[in-house]
């Protein structure tokens, strides 16, 4: 049984410090100093945040061994609060090793979610706004990954029922991975875990980053 500490949020948010944070934040106001939170503070605080704010906030970590602590600490202040992981791949950039399934399934369900609302065929229910908490590590989102325009270029939503041509899904998928195997100036093909593009991606622009650990 998950224990719900959520109650306990009203006493944060009736803090004149957090009213002040929360105002500045919501008018995109820069945050003069540094927060300096103690750490048991820091879930309950990045579970209020993304709350009121109704929008995606992304919690940057030192290390990746503090957003699995974060991952499990987190719920227990919002039950109902959508929380994604962004992790890092174990291979360094300059390494040909291929990622694991589990960090390309992570990072592609958190791309999905935030541009959920411009992907071609999505449902009307998809709302352009909405409570996301992201959890990454600062190597995280240093990867390069793919554009958000090749992204969403490159998605469709598959609904049940529907019929859909095996030929154009196979093409689909080609598509996206037809610049991913481009040969190097060696005639070498760089494999990945997950398509690279050419510039770090700015999925993680637009949206509130806190700095927690300073």
């Amino acid at each position: 049984m998950t224990m719900d500490l959520s109650p306990l949020l009203a006493r944060i948010r009736s803090l004149p410090g957090y009213v002040r944070l929360l105002q500045a934040l919501t008018s995109d106001r820069s945050i003069p100093h540094p927060l300096r939170l103690p750490r048991a503070t820091r879930p309950a605080l990045a579970a209020a945040i993304t709350r009121d704010l109704q929008r995606p906030v992304v919690l940057i970590l030192p290390r990746a061994d503090q957003l699995l602590t974060l991952a499990e600490e987190i719920p227990a202040w919002d039950p109902d609060l959508l929380l994604l992981t962004f992790p890092d791949p174990n291979p360094l950039f300059y390494e040909r090793s291929p990622w694991g399934p589990r960090t390309i399934n992570h990072r592609v369900t958190t791309l999905t979610k935030l541009t959920s609302d411009r992907q071609p065929g999505r449902p009307n229910s998809v709302s352009p706004t909405h409570p996301i908490l992201i959890l990454t590590a600062i190597r995280a989102t240093m990867t390069r990954t793919i554009s958000p325009q090749t992204f969403l270029a490159n998605s469709r939503w598959l609904k049940s029922g529907e019929t859909y041509r095996f030929d154009q899904l196979v093409n689909l998928l080609v598509n996206i991975l037809e610049h991913w195997t481009w040969p190097t100036k060696h005639l070498r093909i760089v494999r990945r875990g997950i398509p690279q593009g050419n510039s770090i991606s700015s999925f993680l622009g637009n949206i509130y980053l806190l700095l927690f650990h300073q």
